[in-house]
Formats: C-alpha cells, structure tokens, sequence
C-alpha cells in the first residue's frame, strides 16, 4: 500500500470505532417522547369510548394447563426438572437417572425406550434427549398425546 491509501485507511478505521462507541440516549429520549404520546392519545381516546359506550368486560385468559405426570428419559433432564421445581411431577425417570436423591427408581431406558412402559405410567409429558435410537418414540408420541 502506499502511504496515501494507509492514511485513508486508518482515517476510516477510526472513524468506524468512533461512531461504534457513540452515545446512543439521543435515540432513547425521542423514543420515550413518542411512547408517552401515544399513551395520552390512547388514554385521551379510551375516556371518549367510555362515556359512550356500554361497559364490558373482558374474558379471562384460560390458565396454562401445566404436566401433573411428567416421565423424563435422560439424567440431565432429570436433573433439569428437579432444578426448576417440578420434581413432585416427575413419576418415572431412565435406569441412569439417579441424582437428585428423591428421582424415583424406574428401570425405563433412555437409549431403547419401550413405549409400551412409557404409556404404563400414563404420563402428560415425555423429556428425553433424542438420538437414533429413539426415533421410534419420537414417531409415534403424538399419536398417544403426548
């Protein structure tokens, strides 16, 4: 390169960590302006509607239907389940699942799981970490709802 291109060079590259480390609350404040505008115009525009119209009120969202009977076929989804709090779920786990202490003892396995076992326990939710040999699990799962 010759000395003219090295100085254009290294004038763009300071310029691009010049604008990278830039100060961004301009764009913050504008944003905040125009968020507390549209709350006015709504509020302004709900308190028209009001006095108009009837009063209603809104349905409650259905509550999320959470897994009572949860069978999980990997160690660390075991483990997983215990750390978030749905141990009291969990009804059967793999033969290698053995941590936390309170996993139940079940001798389902993780690496040739038997759907037939599976179904036995009736369980709302199935955790495993997949693999070739569980593709026919995997095929057949949402047949039997789960």
């Amino acid at each position: 390169m010759t000395h003219r291109s090295t100085l254009a060079a290294l004038v763009v590259a300071i310029g691009l960590i010049a604008a990278a480390c830039g100060d961004s609350d301009v764009g913050s404040s504008t944003s905040t302006i125009a968020a507390e505008t549209e709350t006015t115009t709504t509020t302004e525009a709900a308190a028209t509607t009001s006095t108009e119209a009837t009063t209603t009120t809104a349905a409650a969202a259905p509550e999320p239907e959470f897994p009572g009977r949860i069978i999980s076929l990997s160690p660390s989804s075991t483990e997983l389940l215990f750390a978030i709090g749905a141990g009291d779920q969990v009804i059967a786990v793999d033969e290698f699942s053995y941590f936390p202490d309170e996993a139940p003892v079940t001798d389902l396995s993780g690496f040739a799981p038997n759907l037939e076992a599976i179904l036995a326990f009736e369980p709302d939710l199935l955790v495993w970490q997949g693999g070739p040999t569980t593709s026919s699990v995997v095929s057949k799962a949402p047949a039997c709802r789960l």
